[in-house]
């Protein structure tokens, strides 16, 4: 009995340990895969020193009434002086039918958009669509995000099948 609690114990304070950062030693460079053919959401990023520039898209989600998604990050930082800036895909916030929705924390950014209403109609997302861009500090000479927790709807309620592709950040080949 001694033995588990000892080990359970040892695990549970390596996984709570600080991540601890490393410099960055030579040029990094910003991966992302296309996205896949087919309903996909998906970022481009560019590195300018220490930040990533980041943009996440969607594409071809057909009719939809709203979309979430959130990015979990490791190895990266949000920058609190830069907002996160989600793009108006489902049209103006002001016309009072959307509502956007974003939190920002030190290890996710979290964004929404719906279309509000008894009398809402769906939103047509075919080709490219910009979604949200933001900036992140890169402290390490490695970083990830990762697109999770991702729910596209149409108006129906049912859910969009989509593909999701995020990025990474190593040194150059």
């Amino acid at each position: 009995m001694t033995r588990r609690i000892f080990l359970i114990s040892c695990f549970a304070m390596a996984c709570s340990a600080p991540p601890v950062d490393v410099p960055i030693k030579g040029p990094p460079v910003f991966r992302a895969p296309p996205p896949a053919g087919g309903p996909a959401l998906f970022v481009r990023g560019a590195l300018e020193g220490d930040r990533l520039q980041v943009e996440v898209f969607g594409k071809e989600l057909g009719s939809i009434i709203g979309y979430a998604f959130r990015i979990a990050l490791d190895g990266l930082k949000t920058q609190p002086d830069e907002p996160a800036i989600i793009d108006e895909a489902l049209g103006p916030h002001t016309s009072g039918e959307v509502l956007y929705l974003g939190k920002t924390t030190s290890s996710s950014l979290l964004f929404g958009g719906a279309r509000l209403g008894s009398k809402a109609q769906e939103r047509a997302i075919d080709g490219e669509t910009r979604l949200a861009h933001f900036t992140l500090r890169v402290p390490a000479a490695t970083g990830q995000l990762t697109l999770v927790d991702t729910s596209v709807r149409r108006l129906s309620g049912d859910g969009v099948v989509i593909s999701v592709s995020g990025g990474s950040i190593g040194a150059a080949p």
